[in-house]
């Protein structure tokens, strides 16, 4: 499907990518997660965001942070414009970024006015400024750092970073098999289940056996979009039977996987 594509900046080196996109109407893409993280801001359109294992309205002003973990997919009917500004940048970022390892988690928000024209300014400047400046690192982590702040509901920031926070998420994104535990990724990491479990509930505001849920869940459904069945996923997963990744799926989604892919595939 064709693109306009409006502005793109596209260093080769470091992975920080700003798009701004012009895309046809009727646009589906399937569930899918990235290698880096993305901001995804709405600027024109309509439709329906699935992630992870919740479903959000798309609508003119959403802004969403998707971890490399994330599974999404995004739905925009016929007719209807579709315009959207994505920022791709590495986890190089993160030990320069304290609010992204404090606030790990983020739910999609829609923009107050004010803050939507805050946020196009950020883009135009760092546009503008990257062509003189070749943009310097520091000003790519100001951005990031600034759109970032969006989420929080007051001005008050943590500054207690952790990077044990983002080798956690990494290692469970690379380890979504069905008996990863807690314990398991306590000892991978030379802590104790304790000990980690405190860190982590600190540092992101949910318990790590929330995120390792939301993990597995979210590697099942990009599996089921991808065509495969339950059969050959609880297999691949490490599961004992269909009937174990089934029981586990429900109980984190409300829905088996059948029911819940009958819904993704119905848009609703």
């Amino acid at each position: 499907m064709s693109q306009q594509v409006n502005s793109s900046i596209k260093p080769s080196n470091d992975k920080f990518v700003l798009t701004n996109k012009c895309e046809n109407t009727g646009m589906s893409f399937p569930m899918h997660h990235h290698s880096e993280y993305e901001f995804y801001y709405v600027l024109e359109g309509e439709g329906r965001l699935f992630l992870d294992n919740a479903i959000y309205t798309v609508v003119p002003g959403l802004l969403c942070l998707f971890s490399p973990h994330n599974g999404h997919s995004v739905r925009i009917p016929a007719n209807i414009p579709y315009r959207r500004i994505t920022l791709n940048f590495s986890k190089f970022y993160l030990p320069k970024t304290p609010l992204l390892t404090n606030h790990a988690h983020f739910k999609p928000i829609v923009l107050s006015e004010n803050d939507r024209l805050t946020f196009c300014r950020l883009c135009s400047e760092y546009t503008a400024a990257s062509y003189q400046l070749n943009a310097p690192e520091d000003l790519k982590i100001a951005l990031i750092s600034d759109i970032l702040s969006m989420f929080l509901p007051t001005t008050e920031i943590c500054q207690n970073s952790s990077p044990v926070l983002s080798q956690i998420q990494v290692y469970v994104h690379h380890h979504t098999h069905a008996k990863l535990s807690c314990n398991e990724i306590a000892d991978a990491m030379h802590y104790s289940a304790r000990q980690l479990n405190r860190i982590f509930a600190e540092t992101s505001g949910e318990t790590l056996y929330q995120y390792i849920a939301r993990a597995k869940v979210s590697r099942i459904q990009e599996l089921l979009t991808q065509g495969f069945s339950p059969a050959y996923i609880s297999e691949e997963l490490g599961y004992s039977s269909p009937a174990s990744l089934t029981r586990f799926f429900k109980s984190e989604v409300s829905l088996t996987p059948r029911e819940w892919l009958g819904k993704y595939e119905q848009g609703s």
